[in-house]
């Protein structure tokens, strides 16, 4: 695996547990932890701060979790 890689997986982890602490600081606005991640997805991906790169790696979790949903 590429730094670039790593890198990406930890942007990726790091969204996956900052999502649940945001919700519950900002319990008063009601907002879904669900929404926050799409938040932290859209600001680390491509348009905006172009963060996270997609490789062979986040690929294969991201059909994984596709799977996983169906």
């Amino acid at each position: 695996m590429t730094t670039t890689t790593v890198a990406t997986l930890v942007l990726i982890a790091l969204a996956a547990v900052l999502a649940p602490i945001l919700s519950e600081l900002t319990s008063r606005l009601a907002i879904p932890e669900i929404v926050i991640q799409i938040g932290l997805g859209i600001l680390m991906g491509p348009y905006v701060f172009n963060l996270a790169h997609v490789g062979s790696v986040v690929t294969g979790l991201s059909d994984l979790g596709l799977t996983y949903l169906d």
